[in-house]
């Protein structure tokens, strides 16, 4: 099964349509392997556009914030998916 990157969420297949050949630890591994890639890059764009020790900054409100949109995220693709 190739892998692929979607830009909108209009790109997914239909549900039915999916199929998957992968061993439980494929999926996990290819999981594991793409939040490397994309957390080490998106720290880094953070770091050079904040500065600073996020140890020293992290704050609950900030949290809270990024819980919400992630909470958005998943409601959007779930009415997409029809659930």
């Amino acid at each position: 099964m190739a892998i692929e990157t979607i830009s909108t969420l209009q790109e997914l297949p239909p549900l039915g349509a999916a199929s998957c050949d992968l061993t439980p630890e494929e999926i996990a591994k290819k999981s594991v392997d793409r939040f490397n890639e994309l957390a080490t890059a998106k720290y880094m764009a953070g770091q050079n556009e904040h500065g600073g020790c996020l140890v020293d900054k992290v704050c609950l409100a900030h949290m809270e914030e990024e819980v919400l949109d992630i909470w958005h995220y998943l409601q959007a693709l779930k009415i997409r998916l029809g659930e």
